[in-house]
């Protein structure tokens, strides 16, 4: 066996094993926070001045997250769209879109520089009011949860490179997920969308949101499909002789294809998207006619690809001399348990607060916030909030459109069947909306139709213990005085492999001599011990 090794007490396990490269993505940490922005805004010189606000809608834009040893630091703004009523000549209703920048750094013991960091912001809160007719004030609650992690690469022995027949080794099949890329792509959209027949032509687009639904990406050979929608709902002046108000809600489908080479049908997706940012330009159609909407919209995926590999990982090992022994280590490796879209639905009457009767619902825009999560027995329990905003036309020729918000709580469960009571889960979770419609009841009660998208990749995490490296043994472990033959009781605890690493035997020759014993043992079997002559 000393041919194996060097002289002094380390050995060189490249010499008897072959290796498997893992590359597994761990959890590094987790944290919410909330941040809090106050600040004044002044209007352009070229805006009108405020009589009232109508409505408010806000998003956050992360322009730059990385981490530290100890820090994760974030660079961004909170982009404000407010719908006010004004002075305007030509109308009384105005837009002001701006931003708040922001820079925050969140302490985070476990955050290092070779981490992947990973941030949702959610606008708990946002409140405008008018200052004076130049100035507002704006408010807003962000709620933050960063989630760090990072890809480790583990060398696992699997294969014995060595016939040498004293070396004795104890395998298991393992069936894992080694990372195969990580990355953010870009998919760019530019389409022109037509105004319908029934609408008038447009003057001036006073406000508008996007939104993605029901987005599926799927891996095929070299490129990843992105099929879904853009929900396009605005609000805009017309060409009609008193410059009234419409309200459009339309969508763009979206069916399109990015290169990805590394892509392949058979290895495990998650793909996640949002909206990075968006535009809306009125443009002429082929009669002249302002009648076409141009969009710009950049939308930003987060690829994750893995391959499953089932190995025989050596989890011990040792030499029927007693010359070597093995070193074991320990080592979490992921199994995935389910990838799947929950759908549920949700149909809600939703009390309107109005002074003025309800004519018209000129639009319902919604979001989905996830308050917290939590693995239960069945599966993931998801609990979140469905954010409403509604724009109403009420009877009032000085005030006619008023806007309301509404939320509405949900709570949902996503079975993960083969999950077992005990099991450890390490999970990625993406909520969406897919469909989504506001009826009106009467002038005081509205009906909300939800579909919502609960997204899961669960995987189970397992421990397994391997041969990290081995080294001599101070000197043969056989007691040389040890009766040639007797019988020894299984301790508790204790398995066939671990008999025999004991009395430095062959597995298969404690079942030749005990040939009722099987495969399995248990505390408190005899087993008849042999000694071997070397």
């Amino acid at each position: 066996m000393e041919s194996y090794g060097s002289k002094d007490n380390k050995f060189d396990t490249d010499m008897v094993f072959s290796h498997t490269q893992l590359a597994v993505l761990c959890e590094k940490g987790n944290t919410t926070t909330q941040l809090t922005l106050d600040d004044d805004y002044n209007l352009p010189e070229y805006k009108a001045d405020i009589v009232g606000i109508i409505s408010a809608q806000g998003d956050v834009k992360l322009d730059e997250v990385s981490a530290e040893d100890g820090l994760v630091k974030l660079r961004g703004a909170l982009q404000f769209q407010v719908l006010y009523r004004s002075t305007k000549e030509e109308g009384l209703i105005s837009v002001l879109i701006g931003e708040i920048p922001f820079q925050e750094a969140i302490r985070m013991e476990t955050a290092a520089g070779d981490c992947d960091v990973h941030v949702t912001a959610d606008i708990e809160d946002l409140t405008v009011s008018a200052i004076n007719s130049r100035k507002l004030q704006i408010r807003s609650l962000i709620t933050v949860t960063i989630n760090l992690k990072k890809t480790e690469n583990f060398e696992l022995p699997t294969e014995t490179t060595s016939d040498e027949d004293m070396l004795q080794l104890k395998t298991a099949a393992v069936q894992t997920l080694t990372m195969d890329s990580h990355k953010k792509d870009t998919l760019r959209i530019r389409e022109d969308v037509a105004l319908s027949s029934n609408k008038p032509s447009i003057d001036e687009i006073l406000s508008y949101t996007l939104q993605l639904r029901g987005i599926d990406c799927r891996v095929a050979e070299g490129m990843i499909n992105v099929n879904g929608e853009l929900f396009i709902h605005m609000l805009y002046r017309s060409t009609s002789g008193n410059g009234e108000v419409q309200c459009l809600e339309t969508s763009l489908p979206i069916r399109s294809e990015l290169e990805a080479p590394e892509a392949e049908p058979d290895l495990i997706s998650w793909i996640t998207t949002r909206l990075l940012s968006s535009e809306l330009e009125p443009r002429e159609d082929l009669d002249g006619e302002i009648r076409l909407i141009h969009v710009v919209a950049v939308i930003e995926l987060q690829e994750w690809l893995w391959e499953e590999k089932t190995t025989g990982l050596i989890e011990d090992v040792y030499s029927l001399d007693g010359k070597l022994e093995g070193i074991t280590k320990h080592v979490a490796l992921p199994k995935l348990l389910i990838k799947n879209d929950s759908k549920f639905r949700m149909n809600e009457r939703i009390s309107i607060e109005s002074t003025e009767p309800v004519i018209q619902l000129c639009g319902c825009f919604g979001t989905i916030q996830i308050e917290h999560t939590n693995q239960v027995e069945s599966g993931i329990e998801v609990n979140g909030l469905l954010k409403l905003r509604l724009l109403m036309i009420v009877a009032n020729d000085d005030n006619p459109l008023v806007s309301m918000n509404a939320t509405l709580p949900f709570t949902e469960v996503v079975e993960i069947p083969q999950m077992q009571g005990d099991t450890t889960l390490t999970y990625q979770l993406d909520a969406g909306i897919d469909q989504l419609s506001t009826t009106l009841l009467d002038s005081g009660m509205a009906e909300c139709k939800a579909g919502i998208r609960l997204s899961v990749i669960a995987f189970e995490n397992r421990e397994y213990t391997y041969v990290g490296s081995m080294a001599y043994a101070e000197g043969p472990k056989k007691d040389a005085d040890r009766p040639g033959m007797i019988g020894v009781y299984v301790q508790p605890g204790e398995d066939l492999w671990s008999v025999a690493k004991k009395y430095m035997l062959r597995e298969e020759d404690i079942r030749k001599w005990n040939p009722d014993i099987g495969d399995d043992v248990k505390a408190g079997d005899k087993i008849l011990i042999i000694r071997q002559l070397s």
